[in-house]
């Protein structure tokens, strides 16, 4: 018993440490972030409006810092240049002048003036001093070193009449445990409490049959006189002493040394993270040792009033037997609870998987994304981006193979459960086509009924919006012609109209004069439409079968394309180029900060790594759930035949057989599993099954039945076992 009670601390000790760690670092993400900090968005007219605000706050002692985080999880800071003195470990070089940045990794950039010690795993760090914004009239987001409200409505009526607009955005009050939580996923929260309990199960039990084991040698101490204390100690020594302990706990040390020094990614944080290893081993040993003395003290205090019978080897196996039926219905629950994750997860992981291979197309394209400067903070802000982010769009499609897949509105339905046909008809309000521009088709090729290339068939006129409708939409021709009518005209006439004349710096205002027209191009039923979105049709391979199509030639109000942009413009970019991608874009909009762009391979890359982790992560929890029920099994049939070894060598010797020689140990073998199916339903019947996968009954059947015939073939290898035992046992006169 004392090999198991070591397993399950080398199990518990290796997964403790590794979710310790991970609540490590992201506690300290949050506590940079969102502990006892607020957040407002700060638009400067001018220069002097902007060291009036710089001013202000050094004179309050308050911090500042404009922060970024892009796609590729690089944060950029731009701190108050007082603020910094003294407070970063600066490693290598010094701290920045204007236009220079401390960074935690070494870059090739000029401008980096110091190396500073790692902050945070996955993380890359820039931390600029605080200058003059190199674009004003936007908006920045800043975090601020203060939480007072008043504080912050005397900084807004201050600073407005010098031309600096303030907007509080949030206030982050203290420690946040709920920000922590909702930082991991339902899943992995519920597989985590799942282990805590299912461990936790299997540890009392051990350590109940270990306490079971040391019965005897626990009484004759006492009958000699020995105290409480010692008896304890004698036990813990029993139980830790040797070499063992000492050498898994070592082993798995420098098993744990070798993974974090030998990964670039958490080589700087070793000694952390071996702190986090230690910490975790002393608070097991402490927590066995108290458990530990828990149960033989309490074994003690009965085992007095009955210590001939105890030296005898007399055993209290009906507690043993009876807690043991207890730990098996809370690990056939937990099993049960665990299955919805694990068939979860290898569905998603195959499906992903299987998906994989239809994105190595995509290894050179990127995904654009848009921080917000202000576009909320005025209609003339707002106008001026909106034309920036067009000729952004302008110069991908035309030199990158720029091009829009806008599938949003299908992905609103599925995420609904709505299951409309896709023919582009208006659907409890709920839109249904997608949008693409021309470009798409250079990477989706379509052809028309008569097997012509669509991007012949497109007409690019300001009047003109195309339309593509396969041919088993042909019977709603007329129906779709109106539709999108009404939708070319709000998006080419009515939106400016309603919102965007009040601007005196859009320049868009087509001639009403125009007849707008629909150029409807029947195509081949049986086309798809690849969505270069993971999250969308994942069942069908991201492929979208015969939908209705807007191609989006430029002749919709830049809000659309604006709107379109910040979820789903695509584009080619070479890593061999000259230019860095990120500068590429801030160099075409003339701002840094505003837009990135991400891989799209390498984004699903890691979205699949991620799932086959926690498919793994939730096999081994699963296993290490079995392997608790196994533990109460074998509970069961050691304490059953100790108890019964007289009764069960007579029925040998008298022929009996199968169910009539295990009566009793039979219901105790099935009844926690028999019961724990109708629990489960019982739970899956209220409300908590929505922190649950679906699961269907002939699913939750068969795993009953799994652990059922588990039971059987674990029996039929232990009766052997121990009843040739307890046969030994019978002849040298050892049965009580």
């Amino acid at each position: 018993m004392k090999k198991a009670i070591l397993s399950i601390f080398v199990i518990q000790l290796t997964v403790f440490t590794l979710i310790a760690t991970a609540v490590f670092f992201q506690n300290r993400f949050i506590s940079m972030f969102y502990q006892d900090i607020s957040y407002v968005n700060v638009l400067a007219s001018d220069q002097q409006a902007f060291d009036a605000f710089l001013s202000w706050t050094k004179e309050r002692g308050i911090i500042a810092s404009g922060i970024t985080i892009s796609p590729d999880n690089e944060i950029i800071l731009h701190v108050s240049r007082w603020a910094l003195e003294g407070k970063l470990d600066v490693l290598e070089g010094r701290l920045p002048e204007q236009g220079e940045f401390v960074s935690d990794i070494p870059t090739e950039d000029p401008a980096q003036s110091g190396l500073l010690k790692r902050i945070l795993p996955d993380y890359s760090f820039k931390i600029y001093g605080l200058h003059q914004p190199k674009h004003l009239g936007f908006s920045s987001l800043y975090a601020m070193t203060t939480t007072s409200e008043d504080e912050i409505m005397e900084m807004i009526n201050a600073l407005g009449p010098k031309g600096v607009t303030i907007e509080l955005s949030d206030i982050w009050i203290g420690k946040n445990p709920l920000l922590l939580l909702s930082s991991f996923s339902r899943a992995e929260g519920m597989l985590i409490l799942i282990f805590l309990f299912s461990t936790a199960l299997a540890t009392f039990l051990s350590f109940m049959q270990f306490a079971l084991q040391k019965l005897k040698s626990m009484s004759i101490l006492l009958s000699l006189g020995y105290g409480r204390f010692r008896i304890v100690h004698a036990v813990l020594a029993d139980l830790f002493g040797g070499k063992m302990w000492i050498g898994s706990a070592g082993i798995l040390f420098i098993l744990f040394s070798i993974l974090i020094l030998t990964s670039h990614v958490y080589r700087a944080f070793y000694m952390p993270i071996a702190g986090i290893y230690l910490a975790v081993m002393g608070f097991l040993v402490c927590m066995y040792s108290l458990l530990s003395c828990c149960i033989t003290l309490f074994c003690l205090a009965a085992r007095r009033r009955n210590l001939s019978l105890s030296i005898k080897g007399r055993k209290p196996h009906i507690i043993v037997q009876i807690a043991a039926c207890c730990v098996k219905l809370a690990s056939a629950l937990l099993f049960f609870m665990a299955l919805p994750f694990l068939i979860g997860l290898h569905q998603r992981s195959m499906v992903e998987d299987r998906n994989l291979q239809n994105w190595v197309a995509a290894k050179d394209i990127y995904l654009l994304s848009i921080k917000d400067v202000g576009q909320d903070m005025g209609l003339e802000i707002e106008v001026e981006l909106q034309n920036k982010i067009l000729a952004l769009y302008q110069r991908l499609a035309a030199e990158n193979n720029g091009f829009f897949m806008d599938a949003m509105d299908v992905y609103v339905l599925e995420v609904q459960g709505a299951d409309y046909p896709l023919n582009g008809l208006l659907a409890d309000g709920c839109s249904t086509h997608i949008t693409v521009s021309p470009n798409y088709f250079r990477f989706n090729p379509i052809v028309t009924s008569e097997g012509v290339p669509v991007e012949q068939e497109l007409i690019y006129a300001d009047n003109v919006l195309n339309l593509l409708v396969p041919e088993s939409w042909s019977s709603i021709h007329d129906a779709l012609d109106e539709r999108f009518l009404d939708y070319f005209m709000f998006y080419r006439f009515e939106i400016y109209n309603r919102i965007y004349s009040a601007a005196p710096n859009d320049p868009w205002n087509p001639s009403r004069q125009e007849e707008l027209e629909i150029n409807m191009i029947p195509v081949r039923t049986g086309q798809s439409y690849f969505t270069f979105s993971p999250d969308i049709r994942r069942d069908a391979g991201n492929r979208i079968p015969d939908p209705v199509v807007v191609v989006d030639t430029g002749n919709l109000h830049p809000t659309s394309t604006f709107t379109r942009a910040s979820r789903c413009l695509y584009f080619q970019y070479s890593d061999g180029q000259d230019m860095d991608i990120t500068d590429y874009l801030a160099e075409i909009v003339g701002m840094d900060g505003f837009v990135f762009a991400s891989s799209v391979w390498e984004g699903v890359a890691a979205r699949v790594l991620r799932l086959k982790r926690d498919y793994i992560a939730s096999v081994s929890l699963t296993m290490s759930i079995v392997l608790g029920y196994l533990a109460s099994s074998f509970s069961l049939f050691a304490n059953y035949f100790a108890r019964n070894q007289y009764l069960i060598t007579v029925k040998t010797l008298w022929g009996f057989r199968g169910f009539r020689r295990y009566r009793s140990a039979s219901v105790m073998l099935f009844m926690p599993t028999l019961l724990a199916l109708p629990l489960f339903g019982l739970i899956m019947a209220t409300r908590l099954s929505r922190l649950f996968p679906p699961l269907s009954i002939q699913t939750l059947l068969l795993a009953g039945a799994i652990l059922a015939g588990i039971d059987i073939l674990y029996f039929v290898f232990m009766e052997k076992l121990l009843r040739k035992k307890s046969m030994h046992s019978i002849l040298k006169g050892e049965s009580s």
